[in-house]
């Protein structure tokens, strides 16, 4: 079985070019979501749960011949070069090298409603 280790040298900007930019930034945020990751033997695959509860599996088949490197992946979603393909490579990189994950995440913007009400919630239970 392979290690991280074995991951091929690959980059943000390398993502940026198989997939472009406007897909990797949009997959950052999920790169987070993965309930499952595995990489053995050249495959990388996981399993991605969005907020709304859907499901996604993804893989995608890495091959490395010196500085080149080869790139083939699929998802369940069935669009090509897809966010979640993104977030499945991010997520690599994010576990090879654990210390230098991509910046955190915006913080999430409440309704005033909901807020108003968390409000509220807070004052009951102090």
């Amino acid at each position: 079985m392979d290690s991280w280790s074995t991951f091929p040298s690959l980059d943000l900007a390398q993502i940026s070019r198989w997939l472009g930019a406007d897909t990797v930034r949009e997959a950052r945020t999920l790169s987070r979501s993965f309930t499952f990751l595995h990489w053995a033997h050249g495959f990388l695959n996981g399993i991605l749960e969005n907020t709304n509860g859907e499901r996604y599996d993804v893989g995608a088949v890495l091959t490395q011949t010196g500085a080149k490197i080869g790139f083939n992946a699929d998802c369940t979603c069935h669009q090509k070069d897809c966010k979640h393909i993104a977030a499945l490579l991010l997520a690599a990189l994010a576990q090879k090298s654990p210390g230098q994950e991509p910046s955190a995440p915006e913080p999430v913007k409440l309704s005033p409603e909901l807020a108003g009400w968390l409000q509220k919630f807070r004052e009951r239970s102090i």
